[in-house]
């Protein structure tokens, strides 16, 4: 309780001595007149609002923007690590060369997981992309051919890019063709080193 009492005691003689003090010593020696003074603590309490709500209008605002840069990174940051798991999840299923039921159900939340950070056009183009893969290698009627898989892959590929980069990044259909016939190669290589050996 006595430092409580202390405390206040303190802020009134930081607060409210010095203004008093000022005000009689200016008027006592004469350097303000009683009539300007009060015209200029009006003046000076006017800037000091003002001041005051145009600081707090900034760092609100910078505060705000600051908190919307920070949310904006994580949920980039979770979208990646989804894209990225989802990629991982279907390449294991097509490296084995089948679906257990437990790998078709977290490809399924997976899916799910990716919908909380995309439109349902994507969702959509995901899905049927994915399919098309999994049934052209996978299955008893499986094709595995690698131009499908690639296709399908890319454009799964590109949907995550979209989702995650706006703008700014260029995504050509002629290109992307041009890097599944380069990686056909791979597979012409891979079949012909198999077949030697």
């Amino acid at each position: 309780m006595r430092r409580i009492k202390s405390q206040r005691i303190v802020v009134f003689s930081l607060v409210v001595l010095p203004p008093v003090i000022f005000f009689e010593s200016a008027i006592v020696f004469g350097y303000f007149d009683t009539l300007s003074i009060w015209l200029q603590i009006v003046g000076a309490l006017f800037g000091v609002v003002l001041s005051a709500i145009i600081t707090m209008l900034l760092l609100s605002g910078q505060s705000r923007n600051a908190l919307e840069k920070e949310r904006s990174a994580e949920i980039f940051r979770e979208k990646l690590r989804i894209y990225q798991e989802y990629l991982h999840r279907l390449c294991d299923i097509l490296r084995d060369g089948e679906i257990t039921l437990e790998e078709a159900i977290e490809l399924q939340f997976l899916t799910s997981y990716i919908s909380l950070h995309t439109d349902s056009k994507n969702i959509k183009e995901i899905c049927v992309n994915t399919s098309n893969m999994v049934s052209n290698y996978i299955g008893e009627h499986a094709q595995k051919s690698t131009q499908v898989l690639l296709a399908n892959l890319y454009e799964v590929v590109r949907v995550f890019r979209e989702e995650l980069y706006a703008s700014g990044i260029e995504w050509s259909e002629k290109d992307i063709k041009s890097v599944i016939e380069h990686l056909l190669v791979l597979d012409h290589v891979a079949a012909a080193s198999n077949v030697k050996v």
